[in-house]
């Protein structure tokens, strides 16, 4: 067995912090690295192997020796052991086969340079001259960039990672998870990021999710703008903010260097399972405990620092006589560092606050905001003209390189670039409880600015996928009444429906049939909803009355089976259906249904097992009286003549002659019909003034509501629209057939439905921030951007909240600029079913107001 070579290899973190301070950096590769080391002669049948030429053996040490990494790191700290500690700001660093010198002025990185190769040459090693850099003000090395500014990731290892497809099995997901955790450093809260793919790692059932895509996407965009960290100094000032939520905790070390809060490193970690179930106040504790001792340690120790937290009780937990005996572990291993302990309120604490509470969010970096706002056409303009306008002064103002406007209040409110607005439109909407128009504005005119900020969020809010799946409509309702035909021909149109009644031992429901030209009733007692019974009950209508033109019903399973269809086609009957869950779409027989019920209820007493006996009674006694809509008895129109009621004695008086009876009959049909019209008319009028005439049309994408029954307890919880669909068909003016899309790139599925018009909502399409969109893209939206029906996450760094007073001598003397023009024209809301607006001028509500200059429109 081979004897293991003690050698650690140097960590990449030690080697980072050491070019603290330098500028000038060179890297040096050695060629074929492990084949310039010579191997022992007793040593070298070791390697032994064999081939169809014969036996061979290696004279210089191979690759994929055990001790061959320990072996040649031993060597190079040899080589450069007296270069590595000479001097404060320069030296060699050297990780196997790669040499990193780095220096602060040009003379020192040319002496330096001229000591490694003298030691190369004497070593007897030699360099790939296509793989060295010398005097550069960044380099690559060990897959950073580093540079005076600070660390990295190298793009090339980043794109390679982009390119790697989406992982479809758990042991991809595992290896892609690896790889990912190299650069946390650079991803604010990459444990909350990556909570779902870990835990798809640790189930081993690879069940890719929404939740898991989200994850993916969130890290691939998280590594696309990942910001540069800068060096730790010894002598600057440091600080450590925590914060902590129910699934992760974050922390940030950072520094004061140039009078610049510079971010140093990123951190978090989950909670194990027995930690989530602990108090908030413990999580915080948690983070703190785990930044200081641990993750910072090396950082932290023998070294005065600052403790930021935005906990009331994790911050007077150190001045604390008696604390709490869950942190007495924790209060004893922080007692060797020196810190002080401020409390830092959850508004303030935005860096680490979102670092353990977003999946991915902007990140505190002041440097990189002012980076973006120089790479925005606007911003740029404004930063331009700050010294030649006197006349904006009032308007805007530079503090620490970041462009800030003047609010009516003398806030600072960030100037956001166009590349960052949806980023800041995602966390004041989606993460802050997706609230309205009023109060999402709300939070972000607290912190930030930009020309038509109005219309951005109230363009955001509407299109919000979560909002127009759970918000009800706050307007009329829509669809305004259509109203059924009315005809002279007793039993030429049809409704029937069954009413759920108490069970007896030989009924459980009513199966009722109303005319709709007498308002005629026929109930009969069945004992279940069979079909059967169904066309038993219609032969006896038929065959009493005649056949109808059109039988209305909803759809039941008796109604749409084939034996109910068949007898309907077999007699030349046209079926028509309701609504479903729209029980005004058959509306004559649902209120027949209840003065049928009530009529009953009345005659049953307490007896409630009789209403079968009873039931001829109260149709009978309904078709004898008077009814409102036709002026007429039921009865009287379908026979012409007003019969004897049962107890009644005499029979009453005919004083015309058979043929005039039959000709008043006529005539009460046909005056029956113009006092049905006259009372649709009056329902239709009352019923209009509360709803409004939609405009959805064939093509359109909707919403629909939902009235399927949920699980016991989750109603309240449930969405309230479903979707997405298309609108297919317009079967009457209110009634429309709607498809169901689904899949990842929503194709139409065979689900359809028949809705009413009240049931539908407009699908608004997600709005992406201008800057984010090709020209081509911002013209008309796609069908697929619709049908997506999801905005793109995007990627950014962090908007640090402005500062609530500036000193003067933070602020610049050319601190103010010239108006902007709106960069972008607020244009039409992109939906797929463009609004029908009044054309009369209107005022802007006063809650959409912007923080607009006079010259702004």
């Amino acid at each position: 067995m081979t004897e293991s070579v003690v050698q650690p290899l140097p960590r990449a973190d030690d080697i980072m912090d050491d070019i603290a301070g330098c500028s000038l950096f060179a890297a040096l590769d050695l060629k074929f690295a492990y084949w310039q080391i010579r191997l022992r002669p007793t040593d070298q049948p070791k390697t032994a192997f064999v081939t169809h030429m014969g036996t061979f053996q290696w004279t210089r040490m191979p690759f994929g020796l055990k001790n061959a990494p320990a072996t040649f790191q031993r060597a190079m700290n040899l080589i450069f052991s007296h270069m590595k500690s000479r001097h404060s700001k320069c030296g060699v660093r050297t990780y196997l086969d790669d040499v990193l010198a780095f220096a602060t002025t040009f003379p020192e990185i040319i002496d330096l340079l001229d000591e490694v190769l003298a030691l190369l040459r004497q070593s007897g090693l030699k360099v790939s001259l296509e793989k060295c850099r010398f005097g550069m003000a960044s380099i690559t090395f060990l897959g950073f960039v580093l540079s005076a500014r600070g660390k990295q990731p190298d793009p090339q290892r980043v794109e390679a990672m982009l390119r790697i497809p989406k992982p479809q099995t758990t042991k991809e997901l595992w290896s892609w998870l690896q790889t990912a955790n190299f650069y946390r450093r650079f991803i604010p809260g990459f444990s909350k990021t990556a909570t779902p793919l870990q835990a798809l790692v640790r189930t081993g059932i690879f069940t890719w999710s929404a939740e898991c895509e989200s994850s993916f996407q969130s890290i691939r965009r998280a590594l696309i703008s990942s910001p540069i960290l800068g060096h730790f100094i010894d002598a600057a000032p440091t600080t450590v903010t925590t914060d902590a939520s129910s699934v992760a905790v974050g922390a940030v070390l950072s520094q004061s260097q140039d009078n610049r809060e510079t971010v140093i490193e990123y951190a978090s970690r989950s909670l194990t399972k027995e930690e989530k179930q602990q108090h908030s106040n413990v999580w915080e504790a948690i983070g703190v405990h785990w930044a200081v001792t641990k993750k910072f340690r090396h950082y932290l120790l023998g070294r005065k620092f600052r403790l930021f937290t935005d906990n009331w009780t994790v911050a007077c937990l150190t001045s604390s006589s008696k604390p709490s005996r869950r942190f007495n572990t924790m209060l004893l291993d922080l007692t060797e560092f020196e810190f002080t302990v401020e409390h830092r309120p959850g508004r303030q604490n935005v860096v680490a606050d979102m670092l353990s509470r977003l999946s991915y969010a902007i990140v505190a970096q002041p440097n990189s905001l002012a980076f973006m706002q120089r790479e925005d056409e606007q911003c740029c303009d404004i930063i331009r003209n700050l010294a030649s306008d006197p006349a904006v002064q009032q308007d805007f103002v530079v503090v620490h390189d970041v462009l800030y406007r003047r609010s009516a209040t003398g806030r600072h409110l960030v100037v956001v670039p166009a590349k960052m607005r949806q980023a800041v439109l995602e966390l004041a909407h989606d993460g802050g409880g997706h609230m309205d128009v009023t109060r999402t504005l709300s939070k972000v005119r607290e912190r930030y600015w930009w020309p038509q900020l109005s219309s951005a969020v109230a363009k955001y809010v509407a299109s919000c996928q979560s909002c127009q799946e759970n918000n009800r409509p706050t307007t009329k309702s829509v669809g305004k009444m259509a109203t059924m035909p009315v005809t002279e021909v007793p039993f030429s149109i049809i409704a029937l429906d069954h009413v759920t009644m108490p069970p007896t031992p030989t009924s459980k429901y009513i199966l009722n049939v109303i005319d709709f030209a007498t308002r005629y009733i026929v109930p009969v007692a069945v004992a279940s909803t069979s079909a059967k019974e169904v066309v038993k009950h219609l032969h006896f209508i038929f065959y009493r009355f005649g056949c109808p033109d059109h039988c209305l019903s909803d759809h039941g399973a008796a109604f749409e089976s084939h034996q109910y269809k068949q007898l309907l086609r077999t007699h030349g009957i046209q079926p028509h259906y309701s609504v479903a869950y729209r029980a005004a779409s058959n509306g004559l027989i649902e209120r027949s249904n209840g003065t049928l019920v009530t009529v009953l209820r009345k005659l049953c007493d307490t007896n409630t097992e009789s209403w079968p006996r009873k039931l001829e009674e109260a149709a009978f006694a309904i078709n004898t009286s008077f009814n409102a809509s036709s002026g007429f008895a039921p009865f009287e129109l379908l026979y012409g003549y007003v019969p004897r009621l049962p107890r009644q004695k005499e029979r009453p008086v005919e004083l015309v002659s058979l043929q005039d009876r039959i000709l008043s009959m006529f005539e009460n049909r046909a005056t029956a019909v113009s006092n049905i019209e006259t009372a649709q008319e009056a329902r239709k009028q009352a019923y209009d003034t509360t709803h409004r005439h939609h405009h959805f049309e064939v093509g359109n994408f909707v919403w629909v509501r939902r009235q399927e029954p949920v699980l016991h307890g989750a109603e309240k919880l449930a969405p309230k629209f479903k979707g997405l669909y298309r609108i297919i068909q317009q079967k009457t003016p209110v009634t429309f057939v709607v498809q169901r899309l689904t899949g990842p790139r929503q194709h139409l599925v065979q689900e359809q439905r028949t809705v009413h018009a009240s049931q539908l909502k407009p699908f608004v399409v997600p709005y992406v921030a201008p800057s984010l969109l090709a020209p081509a893209d911002c013209a008309e939206p796609s069908e697929d951007v619709a049908l997506m029906a999801s905005a793109p996450a995007v990627s950014n760094d962090c908007l640090m909240p402005p500062p609530s007073s500036p000193n003067r001598d933070d602020i610049h003397s050319d601190a103010n600029h010239s108006r902007p023009e709106e960069l972008y024209d607020s244009g039409q809301e992109a939906t797929l079913i463009a609004p029908r607006r009044s054309q009369r001028s209107r005022k802007q509500p006063s809650y959409l107001r912007d923080y607009t200059t006079p010259q702004d429109p």
